[in-house]
């Protein structure tokens, strides 16, 4: 097959970056009655919708480097695909929220297609320089999205936090990468592994101790931990959370996960092989302790939590936790499993906050006794609330079970059955906090408490999120051959 130009490669983070520019032309000069919530939803939704057909216009088997500092493969074009249905969700549920709490909804838009888009580039990276670019302007979005809601207080004060948390890791991250440039003379991942093997492009044959090393992989890890909300690097989340706009919070529980897994994966097979002592470190005991604490703090931490929108974030740390498993073991089967598990997870969180998003702009609030009596309320919520919920717990039926069923077999096999025995044992902690929201919805009630109204594009959402989710708990195995080409390149090519 002949190679696509390069601007090929880069269709769907460029149509993301043109919608974006489109949107924000037509705020500035459109007539505001033309130019609000309906008509720059509507070019989010085409530009979201244009993206994702894009990604789909070179072949699923081209591997290439774009620009040498990003990569289109069979991986890339997944999580792409992942980040942009997402994507597309949370512009479904926001259409409602925006047009009742935000008055520049044309920059809201915008900015979201430019928080897409810094993901996209995040999940290709094969360079630090361009690693750093990216982690940093995914996250200088974040933080204008997380304090949109200008007037209020809590949102100001969790995009400050966000910043100044962001900014301080960030800069951490930056010298980590900065250090083992200096070391190997090169920013690109594969030419950084030759050097760290002893190749160096300055010196041959000198060599430098793994053990001299690992404050540097320490300081990169704790940039990749934040960015995927994992403890100890976590102390922003639960703020950001709640005092964000609730699209954006849908937004920052899974966009910079999905891609800050997806460039930790590609970092650690390409960068950090097994091969090298110092990419075994990096997996144990580094990338496994991260693990532990995220699976152990998420979800003792979210036993005492009655915000609903704090206590998504803690599930979300301790889903991290689980996740990482797949990166500490990093073979084929467990990063197979843990592209599953991301897709089942994004989902059962659209499908969460599909049902938070309409609660928090009916009520004003965020506490769980808002959602007594749900199930009279809002059925269909109701039903959204409950399925993410029991998926996210691994419930058998629902795809949360499959995907954690595919990621503990895979850390089994791999002789690291400790790791699954901590994960089967925070599963069981976890009903603490996940019984909290069924209990509120399904138990209690208010007879006072009058019926929610289920805005048109919200329905679209909450309909594909409860599909998804039932139909992957029943058969999973079309995402997880997928999963499985998208995988097999980095091992085939070692």
């Amino acid at each position: 097959m002949a190679l696509a130009p390069p601007i090929a490669y880069l269709l769907a983070p460029l149509c993301l970056l043109v919608g974006s520019v489109l949107i924000l032309m037509a705020d500035v000069t459109l007539p505001k009655r033309e130019s609000g919530s309906p008509l720059s939803w509507w070019l989010a939704l085409l530009f979201v919708l244009v993206s994702g057909a894009s990604s789909f216009v070179v072949g699923r088997d081209d591997a290439t480097q774009v620009f040498a500092v990003l990569a289109y493969d069979p991986f890339t074009a997944y999580v792409w695909r992942l980040l942009l249905a997402t994507l597309g969700l949370v512009v479904l549920i926001s259409q409602a929220y925006i047009s009742h709490n935000v008055k520049e909804a044309g920059f809201f838009y915008a900015a979201l297609l430019l928080f897409g888009f810094g993901a996209l580039v995040l999940t290709a990276c094969t360079n630090t320089i361009m690693l750093i670019l990216a982690v940093d302007f995914l996250s200088i979005v974040g933080y204008v999205l997380t304090g949109y809601l200008h007037d209020d207080k809590r949102s100001t004060e969790a995009a400050l936090k966000y910043l100044i948390y962001g900014s301080a890791v960030s800069a951490v991250m930056a010298f980590g990468l900065s250090w083992l440039y200096g070391i190997t003379g090169t920013a690109d991942y594969e030419l950084t592994a030759r050097g760290l093997a002893g190749e160096w492009v300055w010196a041959a044959s000198r060599t430098v101790e793994p053990l001299a090393l690992i404050p540097m992989v320490t300081f990169v890890l704790a940039g990749f931990a934040f960015k995927i909300g994992s403890a100890p690097f976590h102390q922003w989340l639960p703020d950001a959370f709640e005092g964000a706009p609730t699209p954006v919070t849908a937004s920052l529980a899974i966009i910079p996960k999905v891609a800050g897994f997806a460039a930790l994966v590609r970092l650690t097979l390409v960068m950090l092989p097994e091969t090298l002592t110092l990419g075994v470190w990096w997996r144990w005991p580094l990338v496994a302790f991260l693990s532990v604490m995220g699976m152990f703090l998420g979800n003792l931490i979210g036993i005492w939590q009655t915000n609903v929108k704090r206590l998504m974030a803690y599930s979300g740390i301790a889903q991290v936790g689980y996740a990482l498993i797949a990166v500490a073991v990093a073979t084929e089967r467990s990063l197979t499993a843990l592209l599953l598990y991301l897709t089942v997870y994004a989902i059962a969180e659209m499908g969460a906050f599909a049902a938070i998003t309409v609660m928090s702009t009916h009520a004003r609030s965020d506490d769980l006794a808002d959602y007594r009596g749900l199930h009279h309320r809002a059925p269909i919520l109701a039903a959204a609330m409950i399925i993410s919920i029991l998926s996210l717990f691994g419930m058998p039926g629902t795809g949360g079970f499959i995907g954690k069923l595919w990621l503990f077999t895979a850390a089994l096999d791999a002789g690291r059955g400790w790791l699954i025995v901590i994960a089967a044992v925070n599963s069981i902690i976890s009903v603490a906090y996940y019984w909290k929201v069924i209990q509120a919805t399904f138990v209690h009630s208010d007879p006072e408490q009058g019926r929610i109204r289920v805005p048109n594009a919200t329905m679209v959402a909450v309909t594909i999120a409860v599909f998804t989710v039932l139909a992957l708990g029943v058969y999973p195995n079309v995402v997880l051959r997928w999963a499985e080409a998208a995988v097999h390149g980095f091992f085939q090519a070692g």
